[in-house]
């Protein structure tokens, strides 16, 4: 007999949690980071975005950014692995997420838009002295990353993208959101259309067009600069994995994809956070040459730097 239930002992229950409170597991672990960090506020085209630093040595930062529908404790996950290599890392807000600056329309744009914080934060990054640094981006933090580096006068700065869950495809998305939804695909597909036609795009409510289509299409049709390395859940019912395998498959001198064997979105880390760890370390010191996995692992201190 198969059943469809888990059981989960809650450690901690927030003060609005009742018994009759409906709830989502969104897969978030930490609210602060573990590591010491410092709270800093970052100038965008929209106003003030809220961030966390944490000091890992060096001047190589990483840039973690967080998806759609959550914030950046999302990121946190990735925190203490990004540590260990010895980044400095930059916990990102962007606009309309919550905690970042607030657009006119109050709607996500899909990474069409959000991708200009991403390149503030690289200019913040810069007049810190950074030259160089690796964007763990996490769904449409996914989208943001590949976004800067190919529209961004800063794009140089990014030496390579960890994408976990990427939204590469919006149209697969939504097809596959319907899909999850017990309604045809194609209705994903007609959205995408609704939203990427100027008219109705701004029935819907947005402040401008968004072009989701050609969005996708150069997403995965133009040529990648920087090493990736992709963590996806092969039962994402949410992004489904095809995309990314297609983009593995299409850019394998450049793409790495790493598949993880568990269920829901962005749940790689919680399911696996050793292997999810590992992948990264692996990732990295093949990418830069840093020797920096077999350092820590033989908690050796040569004084070796990073070579990003």
């Amino acid at each position: 007999m198969t059943t469809t239930a888990v059981q989960r002992r809650l450690l901690h229950r927030p003060l609005a949690l009742s018994q009759g409170s409906q709830c989502r597991w969104s897969g978030i672990t930490a609210i602060f980071p573990e590591s010491e960090y410092k709270d800093v506020v970052l100038e965008t085209s929209l106003g003030p975005a809220p961030a966390w630093i944490v000091n890992g040595g060096s001047d190589v930062w990483a840039v973690h950014v967080h998806g759609q529908g959550s914030d950046r404790r999302q990121t946190l996950r990735g925190l203490k692995t990004a540590t260990s290599l010895d980044l400095t890392s930059l916990v990102i807000t962007y606009r309309n997420d919550g905690e970042g600056p607030s657009a006119s329309d109050g709607r996500s744009h899909l990474g069409e838009t959000e991708w200009q914080d991403l390149e503030d934060a690289l200019r913040f990054i810069a007049a810190q002295g950074g030259t160089k640094c690796v964007i763990f981006g996490w769904s449409l933090g996914a989208t943001i990353a590949i976004n800067t580096t190919q529209r961004s006068s800063l794009g140089g700065m990014i030496r390579g993208i960890v994408m976990v869950a990427p939204a590469l495809r919006w149209e697969d998305v939504f097809r596959a959101n319907a899909r999850h939804q017990g309604w045809p695909g194609f209705l994903g597909s007609f959205v995408t259309s609704l939203i990427s036609a100027n008219r109705t795009s701004r029935l819907l409510g947005f402040s401008e067009t968004i072009d989701v289509k050609g969005a996708d299409a150069s997403r995965l049709e133009m040529p990648i600069e920087v090493p990736i390395l992709i963590l996806h859940s092969k039962n994402d019912w949410s992004v489904p994995i095809e995309t990314s395998r297609r983009l593995a498959y299409r850019r394998s001198e450049k793409v790495e994809l790493v598949e993880f064997d568990c269920s829901g979105h962005t749940q790689e880390w919680n399911s696996d956070p050793v292997g999810w760890d590992l992948a990264v370390r692996r990732w990295y010191e093949r990418c830069f040459h840093t020797g920096t996995a077999h350092k820590k692992s033989a908690n050796s201190a040569d004084g070796h730097s990073n070579g990003v």
